[in-house]
């Protein structure tokens, strides 16, 4: 037993020696809750893929952790024809990166491709299904069921095989509620390690060939001790040591040399019937039922030590080496031994928070006026003696003296200001009587070794300290002197409460000239001076300035610029040049070359939101401090991340239309897809995953090389009524620190168009349009050419008509009236009488042929423009014919007959047709009335004549004139109807569309 312990304390030692120095009492807890997304806070199984997600079982739900976001897989969605899993029992990965669930009901598979589970049955025993795997080794995933029947899954062949059944007792129960307060089954849970699977149960530790089946028992009672038990077990993969939690003490077993070691005590800490140990290279945990224990393996000592009963379980390290567990009904508790890139040191015990810091010593630091920091050991703790009793007391530090200065309210009687040195001595000045002129005091600081400058509510004061003298800076302009800002060249900027800061310089025996005002009209701070660049930055009520060398302003930093809060509480410059700037939204900085803004918030670890006036100190070795409300933060820039992940972005939904875009394929791996013309409405939930800093960094995404735009946390990138196009979504990673983007994902989405919406369509339709346009062209062009050659047509046979006329009636009529007029030139001198009567026949001749011409010639005009219209040469005509006899007769004409009747042989026989029904009414019908009447229809024209007349005598031969109406009625392509009621009725059907 000797030897045992004296292996495991070599073994101890020399795991120590090559760790770096690092002071693991500063380890930082975080914590993964209910508030984060966790479905439930009691987490029974926890695995660390390879892609950077941590898995979590709960009693509900499976849940992934990215680093920043949980997601839970509780929705029928995510499950393939298989009820939803709830509590899992047992995780393992295969080499496709596939996860795999034990359950009651057999064993699910998450297929990473498809982004979905599916169950496989594996045990014969349909009643019970229980399936728990354990690891993946040679192509195979293994699993075992409470009657330790070990069985394994070809994720090639998808075949399940037994292999064998380990002679341990049956486990009666996995069921939470039936495990021992320590939760041991899921502390001991099997575990592959180079193809040997080992098993630990309460009484046996058993090792399995994965390959021969050889069972075999490492750690026995034989060569450890009789009556021992085991609580849990843990795997080191960095030194390959299995540690054991035994009622002996700390079992290590080496599985490289197959030794064996027990540890009993550790710092004076009883390591016998531990309820768990975890450990890497540089800690180890060690959980009693007294509470739980970290060791620093570097020196074998307790760091952290919480005495009172837990409910912690399932302990392991990530890729990182920070711890995690759960807190049974909490959820998981992280304890991270890196250093923070900011560090933070609480004020709780405080009860108050950090107002001003100042340095006393290299190590110590005064906070507020009775509050001491030991750097070393990050320990607060209450000061003693007289510096006690300073309470209330502000502080300002002496850089010329190497001290605090601590000054009250001028209400306290006697000496109301103390310096205090690097060994915490306290030097008491001033007096009484002479500070209470002064007001409050705000500030102090040495202008020379044995001058003090004042700033208070009087204004500015010199403190001789050598001859204890208060004396008025003369001819001063304002009064409630706020802060003094020291600058090179003897020269200090004042800022003042509701006034402008005011740059003074120190000239001869400590006389303060003013020189002039900075930033006038604006609420300034404080100011910190680059003496490299020859510039200054200023603090104020709303963001920085960055001022040249003759303080004219060169750049503003503000809201529009970046920065989280513009309300400066603080102001400090480090050694590379940035400047450094506390406010009401944490911190920021800002570069002094490329002027890039950082802002720091709660997960860079800021003590708290808000921050505290004048709480800002920087040391000598370039840290800076800043307090708070919550505490205090330190940090030496430049600031530099340690992880061992590389931060991967991936897309974890799409949605099309509110709708999941193929529920059963797994959206990251997509790299294009297709979309119809009404799917424009697109939602794409990304994420990083880093398990250490994915909060730190943020999503960046741009569309067909726009403006990058950055995500913030929950969001979503949307786009809606997207135009049909092809889309090319580029996302990245944005690192604040380094201000760059890391392109990551293209994925392509194409919107369909509808076909009238195509180039090809409009193409077709172009040349559609080109050819109607074309063909109407010619057919106008071929109807215009065709309707001159039919007017040319209907003119000749007008022409012809004419003549006929001419020929038939004026030749007929002209040769009468030779005739006659032969005849009566014959008669005139033998029969006077009869040559009389043949000269009126000539005379009736020739008017009747002046008529005809008359009528010939007016038909032959066109209706526009003319003289005498249609209408109205049918009214003269019938008052010609009627007007001067005792015929009483009414003309009716609808006003669109005479536009309608265009072509003159047209009118022209309806003026003769007229004509010849009138002076047939007047030669024969005896009547005493006549009605004229033409309307249309919406075929025809009808000319109606009727009188009151005799009528015709039937079987009386019809005369010329019915002939000649009948006649030209035809040549109307038109219909006579000759009625008799009342007198005589002629109806003459005009079609109004007619074809000759």
């Amino acid at each position: 037993m000797t030897l045992r312990k004296s292996i495991a304390f070599a073994l101890l030692i020399f795991s120590a020696l090559f760790l770096p120095a690092q002071n693991l009492a500063e380890f930082s807890i975080k914590k993964v809750t209910l508030e984060d997304g966790l479905s439930q806070g009691s987490n029974y199984f926890r695995y660390e893929d390879s892609l950077g997600y941590l898995w979590i079982s709960a009693n509900d739900a499976v849940n992934r952790f990215d680093g920043k976001e949980v997601k839970v897989y509780n929705l029928n969605r995510y499950f393939d024809n298989c009820p939803n899993l709830a509590q899992a029992y047992g995780i393992a990965e295969d080499d496709a990166t596939n996860i795999y669930f034990g359950s009651r009901l057999g064993l699910y598979c998450y297929t990473r491709e498809k982004g979905v589970f599916s169950l496989i049955s594996v045990f014969k025993d349909k009643d019970n299904q229980l399936t728990m795997p354990f690891g993946f080794w040679d192509h195979r995933i293994w699993f075992f069921n409470n009657r330790f029947e070990v069985s394994s899954y070809d994720v090639r062949t998808k075949k399940i095989q037994f292999f064998i059944q380990l002679s341990l007792p049956e486990i009666p129960s996995v069921h939470v509620y039936n495990q021992t307060p320590s939760k041991s089954f899921y502390q001991s849970f099997p575990k592959i390690i180079k193809g040997q699977a080992w098993f630990c149960t309460e009484k046996k530790v058993l090792q399995l060939d994965l390959k021969t089946k050889q069972v075999s028992e490492p750690i026995s009672q034989g060569n450890i001790g009789s009556d021992m038990s085991f609580n849990s077990f843990y795997f080191n993969e960095e030194n390959e040591n299995l540690l054991f939690t035994s009622s002996k003490g700390l079992i290590r077993y080496s599985c490289k040399d197959k030794t064996i070691s027990v540890q009993k005590e550790l710092d004076n800490l009883s390591l016998k019937s531990c309820l768990s140990a975890v450990a890497n290279e540089k800690t180890l945990m060690v959980l009693k039922p007294s509470g739980l224990t970290l060791f620093n393996l570097k020196t074998g000592k307790k760091f952290y030590e919480s005495l009172k009963k837990t409910t912690y379980y399932t302990f392991g390290f990530d890729k990182n080496g920070r711890l995690w567990f759960c807190d049974d009904g909490k959820g998981q508790v992280i304890f991270d031994f890196n250093p923070s890139l900011i560090q933070k040191v609480s004020s709780e015990k405080m009860s108050i928070g950090v107002a001003s810091i100042n340095p006393i010593n290299e190590n110590e630091f005064l906070l507020n006026s009775n509050f001491i920091w030991q750097k070393n050991i990050n320990k607060i703790e209450k000061t003693t003696g007289l510096l006690a009793t300073l309470t209330n007391f502000r502080t300002s530090y002496d850089s010329i003296h190497k001290g605090i200065w601590l000054f009250a309210d001028a209400s306290v009687a006697k000496k109301v200001f103390y310096f205090l040195d690097e060994h915490k001595n306290l030097t008491a000045f001033g007096n009484a009587e002479v500070l209470q002129k002064l007001g409050k005091i705000q500030d102090m600081k040495s202008v020379s070794p044995d001058v003090i400058l004042i700033a208070c509510e009087g204004g500015l004061f010199l403190f001789n300290k050598a001859q204890n003298i208060f004396e008025a800076v003369k001819n001063q302009k304002q009064k409630n002197a706020f802060f003094i800002n020291p600058l090179s060249e003897n020269r200090f900027a004042i800022s003042y409460i509701n006034g402008d800061m005011l740059l003074f310089k120190i000239e001869g025996q400590a006389k303060l000239i003013f020189q002039r005002a900075l930033l006038p009209g604006k609420q300034s701070f404080y100011l910190q001076e680059d003496r490299k660049k020859q510039q200054f930055w200023v603090a104020t009520n709303n963001g920085l300035f960055l001022l040249d060398k003759n303080f004219n302003i060169l750049k503003t930093f503000d809201a529009d610029c970046g920065m989280a809060g513009t309300y400066i509480y603080g102001l400090l410059l480090d050694e590379a040049g940035a400047v450094w700037a506390s406010h009401q939204r944490g911190l920021s900085s800002v570069s002094s070359s490329t002027h890039q803004v950082i802002n720091y918030d709660l997960n860079d670890g800021v003590q708290d939101w808000d921050f505290n006036n004048r709480a800002f100190c920087k040391t000598k070795d370039g840290t800076l401090y800043f307090g708070g409300g919550s505490g205090f933060n330190y940090f030496k820039p430049p600031l530099q991340r340690f992880s061992n992940y590389q931060p991967k972005l991936y897309i974890d939904e799409i949605k099309v239309n509110s709708k999941f875009y193929q529920p059963q394929q797994n959206p990251d791996f997509l790299t294009k897809i297709e979309l119809l013309r009404s799917e424009n409405n697109i939602s794409i939930k990304t994420g990083i995953v880093d398990l250490q800093n994915a909060a730190s960094y943020k999503v960046a995404y741009r569309l067909n090389k726009g403006k990058w735009n950055y995500l913030s946390k929950g969001s979503e990138i949307n786009y809606s009524s997207l135009s049909p196009a092809t889309y090319v979504l580029e996302l990245g990673i944005y690192d604040k620190f380094s201000n760059k983007i890391k392109l990551q994902k293209k994925l392509q989405f194409h919107i369909e168009a509808h076909f009238y919406e195509k180039i090809w369509f409009w193409a077709f339709l172009s040349i559609l349009i080109t050819g109607l346009l074309f063909y109407t062209s010619n057919q106008r062009k071929l109807a215009r050419q065709k309707g001159k050659f039919l007017q040319r047509l209907e003119i000749e046979r007008e022409r012809n008509k004419i003549t006929t006329d001419l020929h038939d009636d004026l030749g007929a009529s002209l040769s009468s009236l030779q005739i006659n007029s032969a005849v009566a030139q014959k008669l005139f001198d033998k029969n006077p009488a009869e040559a009389k009567k043949i000269l009126k026949k000539i005379e009736a001749q020739a008017k009747s042929i002046s008529e005809n011409i008359g009528d010939i010639i007016w038909s032959l005009k066109p209706s526009k423009g003319e003289f005498m219209s249609l209408n109205t040469r049918i009214k003269k005509i019938t008052s010609e014919i009627l007007g001067s006899t005792d015929i009483h007769y009414k003309i009716k004409i609808d006003p669109t007959f005479e536009t309608e009747i265009s072509d003159f042989s047209a009118r022209k026989n309806i003026i003769l047709i007229c004509k010849e029904s009138l002076n047939n009414i007047l030669k024969h019908s005896k009547a005493t009335k006549v009605n004229l009447n033409i309307y249309k229809t919406d075929t025809s024209f009808i000319i109606e004549i009727s009188d009151n007349g005799l009528g015709f005598t039937a079987g009386k031969t019809e005369g010329n004139g019915l002939v000649n109406i009948k006649k030209r009625t035809k040549e109307l392509c038109g219909e006579v109807e000759i009625g008799q009621q009342d007198g005589t009725i002629i109806k003459i059907n005009i079609p109004r569309i007619r074809e000759f």
